[in-house]
């Protein structure tokens, strides 16, 4: 019942937060390690997030009216998920070195403001999906990552019975051949899949770096291309410039 009292974090930012930013992390609407109550439009709308952390599995609840944020957290994962608030909103971004030579764009900055780019600091949560999502449709990827979450994932700490994590790396590792091609993920996705699974610690220890060092470990497993790389470094570092092409 411990587990059930959530750690809370207040942070109030300088600038009017807008959590539309966190989407980037759901991968379809059926994810079932992200649940959004109320529409991504409304004000005081709380998004979910169920998180493997270095501190272990976490659930975390962000909500935010213009300069104030609310963020509850459960399991052993708590603090970390809450300690990294801020840059999982963009406060680490630096808009102002963004300075565009093309007149529409000065303008639209002008008029709108430059988009800020949040960072996860979780490469395993953002490469399995994106790997899901190569080479086919997104409603095929999306109802595959659903599969693998809905079959192997563990029921994620807090309150909502309907979040799930995504499985461990040693998990993965243990899923056979054959049920993979159920989810459905073909052998041209599964094998870099398993590449990545099995040097995930190393992964993972770029987190905290350069975004090009992860681009270069990420890029030396056959089947993981610029398109894959760049999809998985806009999450973790919020890499302005890592474009999806490919």
């Amino acid at each position: 019942m411990q587990e059930q009292v959530p750690a809370r974090r207040e942070w109030r930012p300088d600038r009017a937060v807008d959590l539309r930013l966190l989407l980037v992390h759901r991968h379809g609407s059926q994810d079932l390690s992200y649940r959004l109550e109320g529409g991504p439009d409304i004000q005081g709308a709380r998004h979910w997030r169920a998180v493997r952390t270095p501190e272990g599995p976490g659930t975390m609840a962000i909500s935010a009216i213009r300069h104030e944020v609310l963020a509850e957290a459960w399991g052993p994962g708590r603090e970390w998920l809450l300690e990294h608030v801020p840059d999982l909103l963009g406060e680490a971004d630096a808009p102002e070195e963004f300075r565009p030579g093309d007149p529409l764009i000065r303008d639209l900055l002008a008029r709108r403001g430059s988009p800020r780019y949040g960072r996860s600091r979780r490469v395993m949560d953002a490469l399995v999906p994106t790997i899901f999502e190569q080479k086919v449709t997104s409603q095929e990827a999306f109802a595959g990552f659903a599969s693998l979450l809905r079959r192997f994932g563990c029921p994620a700490p807090g309150p909502r019975t309907d979040l799930k994590l995504m499985p461990s790396p040693e998990d993965l590792r243990r899923i056979p051949s054959w049920e993979w091609l159920k989810l459905p993920l073909d052998s041209g996705r599964s094998r870099p899949l398993l590449r990545a699974v099995a040097v995930a610690d190393a992964l993972e220890r770029a987190e905290d770096g350069p975004s090009e060092v992860l681009g270069q470990r990420l890029r030396s497993l056959p089947g993981i291309g610029e398109w894959t790389e760049a999809e998985v470094r806009q999450r973790t570092h919020g890499d302005p410039d890592a474009v999806s092409f490919g």
